[in-house]
């Protein structure tokens, strides 16, 4: 329909990409597409590569083949990429759950060279879908877990949640950034969302890392906002301090705040 197959590699890639933005999903264009590129895929820079995958993860795109030939030339020219497009191509396939290895291992043995060069929001980014996708790798997560402790005030209240979220997921303890990040999130939990502070606690439950000043803080904070929280929220905070060992006088007087649906609707 667009005579895709005499468009050069970056005007495909780009067209990709602008569909996923605009959340405009063609099912036939998308085919069209699809069978447009293999034939020229060795002449796509990484950044297109990296963004017919981010349109394909945006547009929940699922061509199997083609995936795994874009990661795997990505995976063999990881050290040509920027670090967004290292980051939103494993953003793409984690949206999508496409979990290829070779392209998650060349991203672990690069990233812990390279992590200074990451922006907060890439590498929490990274983190995250590295643990939608179940992908836990011990060198990229400490050197990812050291680069954030020392740049926390660069991450946003969004960044620091995805990325405990992750530890949790992953089961991941690194007791010096979940320090760091505790004591940072105590003072700046009105920033959060409904969401973001259910993920956080839930996440430290996970790992049973218990910060008394964070605990107190969400004790003094909770209540003021529970009318905010569902009742998935609600259940994943009560689960989150439970584990943490916090029963009183914060986990009661939470509960006790809470409208009678919302306090039993997760047992």
């Amino acid at each position: 329909r667009l005579a895709t197959s005499s468009f050069p590699p970056r005007q495909l890639a780009c067209m990709v990409w602008a569909w996923a933005k605009m959340r405009y999903r063609d099912g036939d264009l998308l085919e069209e597409v699809g069978q447009a590129i293999p034939q020229r895929l060795p002449q796509f820079s990484t950044r297109d590569l990296s963004n017919v995958a981010y349109g394909f993860g945006l547009l929940d795109h699922r061509p199997q083949l083609l995936l795994r030939d874009i990661c795997e030339k990505l995976s063999e020219r990881l050290h040509e990429c920027t670090t967004q497009s290292i980051a939103n191509a494993v953003y793409a396939i984690s949206l999508i759950k496409f979990k290829n290895r070779a392209l998650l291992s060349a991203v672990a043995e690069l990233v812990p060279s390279r992590v200074t060069e990451f922006k907060a929001q890439e590498l929490s980014i990274l983190v995250y879908s590295c643990a939608v996708l179940r992908f836990r790798h011990e060198e990229l997560l400490r050197a990812s877990c050291e680069s954030a402790e020392g740049r926390l005030q660069e991450f946003n209240a969004q960044n620091i949640s995805n990325f405990i979220y992750a530890m949790g997921l992953l089961q991941f303890r690194h007791e010096p950034f979940l320090e760091a990040a505790c004591s940072h999130l105590a003072g700046s939990l009105s920033d959060f969302t409904p969401q973001g502070l259910a993920n956080v606690t839930y996440a430290l439950g996970l790992l049973r890392f218990r910060h008394t000043g964070l605990v107190q803080a969400l004790s003094v904070h909770l209540p003021g906002r529970v009318t905010e929280l569902s009742p998935q929220h609600f259940g994943n905070m009560v689960f989150g301090l439970g584990s943490m060992g916090f029963k009183q006088p914060g986990a009661t007087q939470i509960r006790a705040t809470c409208p009678p649906e919302r306090a039993t609707s997760n047992g």
